[in-house]
């Protein structure tokens, strides 16, 4: 099964609360960018936003942590394959 990553999981929590990108960012409190670039382009999220986004969502620091760890596996496991 592939792992979704925290970006995918977000645009569509984004879209279930009917919230936009920068209202999250507003609420978080960090630049439109900061949110766009995890949407779009799959940017890491920091420790710092993590704890932010549960502030915002309710959802754990601890589940966004081990969403990006599942990425970063992944992604070794797939550089280590080729």
């Amino acid at each position: 099964m592939d792992s979704v990553t925290p970006g995918e999981f977000l645009r569509a929590l984004l879209k279930r609360r009917k919230m936009s990108v920068m209202e999250l960012a507003t609420r978080c409190g960090v630049p439109y960018h900061r949110i766009s670039s995890i949407i779009y382009r799959n940017s890491r999220i920091s420790p710092d936003l993590m704890l932010r986004f549960e502030l915002v969502t309710g959802i754990p620091a601890e589940r966004w942590r081990n969403m990006q760890g599942d990425i970063l596996e992944a992604r070794a496991q797939n550089r280590k394959r080729k």
